[in-house]
């Protein structure tokens, strides 16, 4: 029987390495074949004209449908018992190449259309018989034309394949054209590289240019990996470089905080100074809330000094900060405003309550003996309280509990006077 199985061709000229025209070319030869069979021998019983019609329509056949009904119409065409039977060669022509029978010869010839074919799909048990077929053995075997069947629909199931493998190789290549152009983006030279190898993609007409695009894009695909390796490793230490940079900074930022913090601090008693008084003052006055001011000066401490010496008198002025901060709550504050004089601030806290803070705590002071070199020192001090508003003027505040720690001063000290 002889059948060309269904889809075993492509549309012509699209096959990747074997042209499909190779296949037309060998089904026109083994339709041919049958031909002059059916001529030279009845007793094959082949039909001449339809043979001959089958031939011409293989002749035009021009993309896969031609071939699905070409296969349909020879799915049938069978061989009879003895159809190869020897006959000698015309009288008028010259004898043909080989010396077999004159079938043989025409399958002979027919072998050797179709070798191209074979050869294009590289495989060798196809070739091997083509090649034996092709020279004409002079006692060709009663299964000539059963071999030359099978050669020829192997080489169409071939043909086959190579189409299938043209079009997986041209799509899978498309993906990696795209996904190296993905890794190209930033790099301009790669991308134009890029584009011209997609462009020869699209052009490519056999699968053996189809491995070497495949090859270029693969070494680009390396390159561009091997770039972004340096990037990525670039990118590393600057991110470590920056990773330390911001180290710095913080520790900067400590050192500058610890510095500020230094600056607000006074060294003899631990207390906030002058400046550490004023941002609090200005933190205060955002809350717009009353605010306790108790201004508080040391009595006779020129006289501690003079008897005791100045170790003394800086004993007696560590003695009082140590007891502002016990007696001291919440967020209420004292500052060493300067020699023997403290501010304390008293937030959120009316006129009684700051008077009843000023007197804890000069009472407290008076309980107190500091000892020194030469012997235990009593020490006592006076107060003036006033109430700053938060939003009216701190100075003026702090000018009234001035005037209120004087008033007490005169009237004998060691006690506390509220601003009127």
């Amino acid at each position: 029987m002889i059948r060309l199985r269904r889809g075993a061709a492509a549309r012509k000229g699209d096959g990747k390495g074997a042209d499909t025209g190779d296949l037309q070319r060998a089904l026109g030869s083994a339709l041919e074949l049958l031909e002059r069979l059916a001529r030279r021998n009845p007793a094959a019983g082949l039909d001449e004209a339809s043979l001959r019609k089958l031939r011409l329509r293989a002749e035009r056949a021009s993309d896969a449908r031609d071939y699905e009904a070409l296969a349909e119409a020879t799915a049938n065409l069978r061989l009879r018992p003895g159809a190869l039977v020897s006959e000698p060669p015309p009288r008028a022509r010259t004898a043909p190449r080989t010396r077999g029978p004159a079938p043989a010869a025409t399958l002979a010839f027919a072998a050797e259309r179709a070798l191209p074919v074979a050869r294009a799909t590289g495989i060798q048990d196809t070739s091997a018989p083509l090649e034996r077929l092709s020279q004409g053995a002079v006692e060709p075997p009663p299964t000539l034309a059963k071999d030359y069947t099978a050669a020829m629909d192997t080489i169409a199931h071939a043909v086959i394949f190579l189409r299938q493998r043209g079009d997986v190789m041209h799509t899978s290549m498309g993906e990696l054209a795209h996904l190296v152009a993905s890794l190209a983006d930033d790099e301009p030279q790669a991308a134009l590289r890029l584009e011209q190898t997609r462009s020869r993609l699209a052009d490519a007409e056999s699968i053996g240019e189809l491995e070497r695009l495949r090859e270029t894009l693969l070494q680009e695909a390396g390159t561009l990996v091997a770039e972004a390796r340096c990037r990525a490793e670039r990118a590393a230490e600057a991110s470590e470089m920056v990773r330390l940079q911001e180290a710095h900074r913080r520790v900067l930022e400590l050192a500058l905080d610890s510095a500020t913090a230094m600056a607000e601090v006074d060294a003899l008693t631990g207390l906030g100074n002058r400046r550490a008084l004023e941002r609090a003052v200005t933190g205060l006055a955002r809350h717009g809330q009353d605010v306790g001011v108790v201004v508080l000066d040391l009595d006779f401490f020129k006289k501690i000094n003079d008897t005791y010496g100045h170790a003394g008198g800086d004993r007696v002025l560590r003695a009082a900060a140590a007891t502002l901060r016990a007696e001291l709550r919440g967020n209420d504050r004292a500052f060493r405003s300067g020699g023997e004089e403290f501010v304390m601030l008293l937030p959120s806290t009316g006129e009684d309550g700051s008077a009843r803070t000023a007197e804890r705590i000069r009472a407290a002071f008076e309980d107190q003996l500091v000892q020194a070199e030469g012997g235990a020192i009593r020490f006592s001090a006076s107060f003036g309280v006033a109430v700053w508003g938060g939003r009216s003027d701190y100075r003026s505040a702090l000018a009234r509990a001035d005037r209120a720690l004087y008033a007490a001063k005169r009237n004998g000290r060691n006690q506390v006077a509220v601003a009127k």
